[in-house]
């Protein structure tokens, strides 16, 4: 483990919706190689700031970086360096886990490539088709 590297920096995280505080001034740092678990009871707020760790929301206050990469300001570099795999894929829980994988796969990768949503669609059917013959 390289104790000089830091891959998660995150200082004063704040994420408000409204009047309600979702991520309450946080901070916490992940080495490089380092194994790190973010636990808390529902509600707590790990769900929104993994959300902006990811890079897919903004924080309302405090700065952080991932992968080298500011949380504020450089959300698309981040999301171009990091996979995220929530532990409950709630979308559809009737498949395996890597049934899940490879539909994220093909859905992500079809709008990536073909920048088109209704092509997105059409591999759901044929998956779909492809899975219950």
């Amino acid at each position: 483990m390289d104790k000089d590297i830091k891959s998660i920096e995150v200082r004063d995280l704040v994420k408000k919706f409204g009047d309600f505080t979702a991520v309450n001034d946080i901070s916490f740092h992940v080495f490089k190689g380092e194994i790190f678990g973010f636990l808390g009871a529902n509600g707590a707020g790990k769900t929104t700031a993994m959300r902006i760790l990811c890079g897919l929301s903004h924080p309302t206050s405090g700065e952080g970086s991932v992968a080298g990469f500011s949380i504020v300001n450089e959300q698309e570099k981040i999301k171009k360096h990091i996979g995220y795999m929530s532990q409950k894929f709630s979308l559809y829980p009737d498949l395996k886990v890597w049934e899940n994988i490879e539909l994220e796969l093909v859905l992500v990768w079809a709008v990536l490539l073909y920048g088109n949503v209704a092509f997105a669609s059409e591999r759901i059917t044929s998956y779909d088709t492809f899975n219950t013959a």
